[in-house]
């Protein structure tokens, strides 16, 4: 296998006393590298349903009918309670919605 590893994941560069201490050490330091490179969480501001009517309304015509579709017309969780919170939103500018 040893041809097949790059030599900067090769264990024998890394310190320890056994394998297992050196396996442990580069896989410190793949983590380490890692969470540098990773970017910072992204916000899920642009998600929520307020963002999501400015950004579909200018696309809208005023005579648009809206369908929504889900797989369960009941609230039961997250993507229902949305949907259903859309729906009202989109009532409150004027738009016929109906959830299906």
């Amino acid at each position: 296998m040893v041809p097949f590893i790059e030599e900067d994941h090769n264990l024998e560069n890394y310190e320890g006393i056994c394998t297992d201490e050196k396996l442990f050490n580069c896989v410190s330091e793949l983590l380490t590298a890692k969470k540098k490179t990773t970017k910072p969480t992204i916000s899920l501001e642009k998600y929520s349903k307020e963002n999501w009517i400015t950004t579909i309304y200018p696309l809208l015509g005023k005579h648009k009918k809206i369908l929504l579709v889900s797989d369960f017309i009941n609230k039961v969780g997250g993507i229902e309670t949305y949907i259903h919170d859309v729906k009202e939103l989109l009532e409150s500018h004027g738009y016929e919605v109906k959830i299906r």
